[in-house]
């Protein structure tokens, strides 16, 4: 009697999930595998973020012999879009996004780089295979930063003869991501949903900009986000004996995107003369969060605090708790004993010092799909 053995394992995992493991993307033989997994005898299934190989076998050894089986590959089809807002991929820049890297100079355009993975275990390696050009559909981010604000600049994504398909003029604002605030910034998405596939080119009237390849795409190309390779050993698959070995196990691990985090309070009249902080409690597995003191700014007679996390801070799935906004307490005000306070007699040691404050209980997590990672609140 024949059976169906394990023995390939793909796991794709991401530590932003609470449980550990991705159902981000669909996994799919590629045309060559496709082939070889009939002529072999194969199964393919995937469970989530699992995917699973089977050989057919009788009394553990393959019908088919597996000796020659060293290569396979699988085309991931991301099914979340999102996954590429809160995935670190390298130098965190995803392809459908841009963010600020610091080690950019002033006065530049830029965009994301697409990923490239390796993983490797005892007896193999798997590869997701890289690719050297910026994909995009629906949109394409841009992000600028100049070396002064109030900067006007054109950008033009053109098509491959030359001419425009977009243009857009835009004024360069402070952006907090700038503590000095001395630079101007632009980030914005050019819409290009009616716009032919292609290979098209982003530049700008920035002197000196090198021009930056864009290929168009519609949303089923720019689903196929990677090409894994596994490779193996020849008859790594098999014991002396010719019987199939424990399933080989290959493991894709994806991390959370980590940024500072940034809380700007907007102090009210009632408590304008107030110093507040920010305090982080961490639960379970989480480290904890601190935050320096506040930057202030009090431009046209308001009052506005930010409060910078001291080291950037990963995402997770289920938002941060027990971020609280305090107010500090008046140390030239004593707070009044309990009771209400009658006349009375006889000695005792004075009121007690008077209590921080907790202003909101709960700050929200900033979004993984914001550049800057802020939130506003007011008191």
């Amino acid at each position: 009697m024949t059976d169906f053995v394990e023995i390939i394992q793909l796991k794709l995992l991401h530590s932003f999930y609470v449980g550990g493991s991705t159902a981000d993307f669909d996994i799919k033989p590629l045309a060559a595998t496709q082939q070889a997994l009939a002529n072999l005898r194969l199964l393919v299934r995937q469970d989530g973020g699992i995917l699973r190989l089977f050989a057919e076998a009788k009394d553990g050894k393959p019908l088919v012999d597996l000796a020659d089986l060293t290569s396979l590959s699988f085309g991931l089809s991301l099914r979340n879009r999102a996954f590429l807002t809160f995935t670190d991929l390298p130098e965190h820049k995803p392809a459908h996004r841009a963010t600020y890297d610091a080690g950019q100079q002033a006065d530049r355009l830029w965009l994301g780089r697409l990923p490239s993975y390796a993983f490797a275990n005892a007896v193999g390696q798997s590869t997701l295979a890289s690719q050297a050009i910026y994909n995009f559909f629906g949109s394409v981010p841009v992000v600028i930063k100049t070396a002064q604000p109030h900067t006007h600049v054109t950008v033009d994504l053109k098509r491959p003869d030359g001419t425009s398909a977009r243009q857009k003029s835009y004024l360069a604002l402070p952006g907090a991501t700038d503590d000095t605030k001395n630079n101007g910034w632009i980030t914005d998405a050019l819409p290009v949903e009616d716009l032919p596939p292609g290979l098209y080119t982003l530049s700008s009237d920035i002197a000196g900009q090198d021009d930056i390849p864009i290929l168009l795409q519609d949303e089923l190309q720019y689903r196929h986000f990677r090409t894994v390779w596994i490779t193996l050993a020849p008859g790594a698959l098999l014991d002396g004996d010719g019987k199939l070995k424990p399933t080989t196990s290959f493991t894709a691990q994806f991390s959370p995107v980590e940024k500072v985090w940034r809380y700007h309070v907007n102090v009210g009249a009632k408590r304008k003369d107030k110093d507040f902080k920010i305090s982080h409690t961490p639960t379970g597995a989480d480290t904890q969060i601190t935050f320096g003191d506040p930057a202030e700014d009090t431009t046209g007679g308001k009052r506005l605090l930010t409060f910078q996390s001291t080291a950037p801070v990963s995402f997770r799935e289920k938002p941060r708790k027990a971020i609280q906004l305090i107010e500090k307490a008046d140390q030239g005000a004593p707070a009044q004993p309990p009771g209400n306070g009658g006349g009375g007699g006889g000695g005792g040691g004075g009121s007690p010092p008077a209590q921080d404050k907790t202003i909101i209980g709960n700050l929200p997590s900033p979004s993984p799909a914001d550049v800057n990672a802020e939130v506003y609140v007011q008191v």
